[in-house]
């Protein structure tokens, strides 16, 4: 029975060599090919040595090799290159430049900290070298800088330096200031004007057109009243020594901040000195609070920082604090932050509110 299965046909026999055959041949072909053809070393691919999920691991390990140079730097002003030469690697360079962009500032050295990328390691090795100038307040800015900004004088408001400082005599400035303590000067004069003057003119011109301080007061002075929330920038014009930059300062601060709620709010605003604020706050009124708040469960990061009492970490802090725990149902929450420990809270609750539902 077996053999029966096992026998093949002359015709199947025939079939098997010719297949025994072929694969006899493609065997001996396939072994003697490398010694047939030499291979084209040009076309050879070579992996990398190094596995991508190494690369992966250390993701900025194969960045551009920079020799790292310390040196005194601003962090509000530096731009990629010098932080790269820091040794700070090109993501974190890249999260502080879009920082400055939008608007951040760094106050203190240890700030730097705060940027996404900025390690303990990398801190501690740039902090030595952080260098924050303190702001400059008006009065401590140049003489110089001060004479190339400036086309029209307020002689009841201008220093004694500043006079000399365009070639004023001695004996011209004493007369000034004799005069200053004792009478207004009834307009702005255009600086060229200014420096042309001599004692002569002086005493012949100017004098005759002063206003005694008293007779000002007396006339004018004693019954004007100034709603420090109402007055737009004519009225404000009505006290001495507010202009018509000053008024728009004011009126743009008020703006900004959504209202007053202190007559003391008004010394805040760029321009205005201790001095002229004690002039003026006499014919100060806050006969009514109109305030517009920021509802700050609702409020964005760049809407927050728009306030003058809000910086870019305050807002950050409060945006970030609503998006971890939700609505925000009492301001004693966010009081306590870190962030916002600085804040005088006793005015900023005036500007700040939770919604119509939770107020």
């Amino acid at each position: 029975m077996w053999k029966d299965y096992l026998s093949l046909t002359r015709n199947e026999q025939r079939g098997f060599i010719i297949l025994v055959a072929i694969i006899l041949i493609l065997l001996v072909f396939r072994i003697s090919m490398p010694l047939l053809y030499k291979p084209n070393t040009s076309l050879l691919v070579v992996s990398d040595s190094i596995p991508l999920k190494v690369i992966s691991i250390i993701p900025h390990a194969f960045d551009e090799q920079i020799e790292r140079a310390y040196f005194a730097f601003n962090p509000n002003e530096i731009d990629i290159d010098d932080l790269l030469r820091l040794g700070v690697d090109r993501r974190t360079a890249n999260n502080w430049v879009r920082f400055l962009e939008r608007g951040g500032r760094f106050n203190e050295p240890t700030d730097v900290g705060r940027v996404y990328g900025v390690e303990e390691d990398l801190l501690n090795s740039l902090l030595p070298y952080i260098e924050i100038p303190a702001p400059l307040m008006p009065q401590q800015q140049s003489l110089s800088e001060n004479i190339n900004s400036i086309r029209t004088l307020d002689l009841n408001r201008t220093a004694p330096e500043l006079l000399e400082e365009i070639g004023w005599s001695q004996s011209m400035i004493d007369s000034f200031t004799n005069w200053q303590s004792s009478h207004w000067f009834p307009t702005r004069y255009e600086l060229q004007r200014v420096e042309s003057w001599t004692i002569d003119s002086l005493i012949i011109l100017i004098h005759p057109t002063l206003i005694a301080k008293q007779e000002r007061h007396t006339s004018v002075m004693d019954d004007l009243r100034i709603s420090i929330n109402l007055a737009d920038t004519a009225h404000w014009q009505l006290l001495r020594g507010i202009g018509p930059v000053l008024s728009r300062r004011i009126v743009a601060y008020r703006r900004a901040l959504g209202g007053f709620v202190d007559i003391n709010q008004i010394s805040e605003v760029y321009g205005i000195s201790p001095v002229l604020f004690s002039d003026i706050k006499p014919y100060l009124v806050l006969d009514t609070i109109v305030v517009n708040p920021i509802n700050i469960n609702t409020a964005s990061v760049r809407q927050l920082r728009e306030h003058p009492y809000l910086s870019f970490f305050h807002a950050k802090e409060i945006v970030d604090y609503r998006q971890k725990n939700g609505n925000i149902r009492n301001l004693n929450e966010i009081e306590t932050l870190k962030e916002l420990s600085d804040l005088s809270w006793e005015r900023m609750r005036f500007y700040l509110c939770l919604g119509v539902d939770n107020e």
